[in-house]
């Protein structure tokens, strides 16, 4: 099973990612966040295998919250 935490500040996006992913057996979304002081807030909780994460986020983008 791969565990994956999805980072998006579009929510019908983050819905159509997470509908897609669940198609396969072996993924599991593990958690989902808005933006990126959500998404460190999640990381803090959660330790997933993968990170899918929008770059372009308007609140705290996707280079700026890798850096933590």
């Amino acid at each position: 099973m791969i565990t994956i935490g999805l980072f998006h500040d579009n929510p019908t996006l983050l819905r159509n990612i997470t509908q897609n992913l669940s198609i396969f057996d072996e993924v599991q979304v593990l958690f989902k966040a808005n933006g990126g002081h959500d998404a460190l807030d999640k990381l803090n909780n959660h330790h997933s295998d993968m990170l899918l994460m929008d770059i372009e986020m308007t609140e705290m983008d996707g280079k700026e919250t890798t850096k933590f």
